[in-house]
């Protein structure tokens, strides 16, 4: 089979996320494949080849691109497309357009089993267990484990990586640790990595602290540039004590940095929420109370929050805690290679855990009325070649907006 994708490379490493991580990750792998050939995406919309068996939609939110080229072009290859968010207008395009197009040999990949379920209720009519993947190579990419430095036993290092934002709930474990640091008989320090939103920007966070008499060194946020390429975050990360992830954000597909806490042996608390009841054992979960809402998916939203006291005493005796497990993503990039050969068996759907299950039922998305067509996926196509397509968050909304596209996720979960 002669396999074609996009080169991914990421140039402006202060934009790392989860996302542009994977894509950049395939492009590595794929480069050592005899039969995988690079190219850019865009030299393709006017004179794309007709020798390929097979193309994986490496780019972002945008597989509705290839489309576009088979149906213009007549051409037969099959198409391998990826989904990283749950709840977002882009990816949510990038299905509605693509999904009616399918032909047999069309596959998709997820980051997790939550996610792919998520998006087979859905598209029912399109996706099911022969078309759909979890597969996430980047445990692939993760270095050795540096030896852990001494620590002072009675100091309590949290940590936190990811976006500083509210959708994240950043907030919440802000809160916790200002309670702690006034209540704890240890010192307690927060190690935060990741780009703040205006709320939680650094300067104003420190105030704040300072005005609590919480002494500002035990608040470290690297924000910097130089501190956010991904190389450096493993050793802030192997510093940590303890890992933080309250997300319930409504992108929330996996959380790639519980794959990197799992790695380092760092115990990890988190949201029982999305993927980590697949990553984590349940003492590591926290209960979440959903606001049963209605959200537009062209923005982020935490639609639910953390048992805070729950947070606390987590935290306190973290050291009762196991380090997750990422058994489920080993070799994971050799997968990727059957997967795009037409080597790997189908994925059987697995049991989620009973309130991951619960969340998914009472989720629905309402589309407006909204129409598709050759015309959209020509706009769509249109807009993709106007817009920088690596800015992924910014590119994707754009694209929706100028289409008119703005899906609402509603929530109504019953409480167990």
């Amino acid at each position: 089979m002669r396999i074609a994708y996009h080169k991914y490379e990421l140039k402006d490493e202060t934009y790392v996320n989860g996302a542009n991580l994977f894509y950049q990750d395939v492009s590595e792998i794929l480069k050592n494949e005899k039969n995988c050939h690079a190219h850019d995406f865009r030299d393709w919309l006017d004179n794309p080849p007709s020798n390929f068996d097979a193309v994986i939609s490496n780019i972002g939110p945008y597989a509705y691109f290839y489309f576009y080229l088979r149906e213009k072009y007549s051409l037969k290859f099959n198409i391998i497309r990826d989904v990283q968010t749950s709840f977002l207008s882009s990816y949510f395009l990038q299905e509605y357009l693509c999904c009616p197009r399918m032909r047999d040999g069309d596959k998709v990949l997820f980051l997790s089993e939550y996610c792919r379920q998520v998006y087979l209720k859905l598209f029912p009519d399109y996706l099911n267990e022969e078309n759909t993947y979890v597969c996430c190579p980047a445990a692939s990419f993760f270095p050795k484990p540096e030896p852990k430095l001494p620590r002072d036993k009675d100091v309590v290092i949290l940590g936190y990586v990811g976006r500083v934002s509210r959708d994240k709930n950043f907030h919440q474990i802000l809160k916790t640790f200002i309670e702690l640091s006034n209540t704890s008989e240890k010192t307690i320090k927060f190690l935060v990595i990741g780009r703040p939103d205006d709320e939680f920007l650094p300067e104003k966070v420190t105030s704040m602290l300072r005005t609590l008499q919480i002494p500002e060194n035990n608040y470290l946020h690297l924000n910097d540039g130089k501190f956010l390429k991904h190389e450096y975050i493993w050793h802030f990360f192997s510093q940590m004590d303890v890992l933080l992830f309250p997300s319930v954000s409504s992108v929330e597909a996996l959380g790639r940095v519980v794959l990197e806490a799992n790695h380092l042996k760092i115990p990890v608390i988190a949201a029982r929420y999305a993927a980590s009841p697949e990553l984590l054992s349940e003492s590591n979960l926290l209960n979440v109370k959903f606001y049963n809402r209605t959200y537009s998916t062209s923005n982020l939203h935490s639609i639910g929050e953390v048992d805070e006291a729950e947070l606390k005493k987590k935290i306190i005796n973290f050291k009762d805690l196991n380090p997750g497990s990422n058994i489920e993503y080993k070799n994971h990039d050799k997968k990727l290679i059957n997967i795009l050969n037409s080597r790997q068996k189908p994925d059987s759907i697995k049991r989620l855990h009973p309130s991951i299950r619960n969340f998914i039922d009472g989720a629905e998305i309402d589309y407006n009325g909204f129409k598709t067509g050759d015309d959209i996926m020509r706009k769509a196509v249109e807009l993709l070649m106007k817009y920088d397509y690596k800015n992924l968050a910014s590119t994707g909304y754009l694209i929706c907006r100028d289409l008119g596209f703005n899906p609402k996720l509603k929530i109504n979960v019953q409480m167990q």
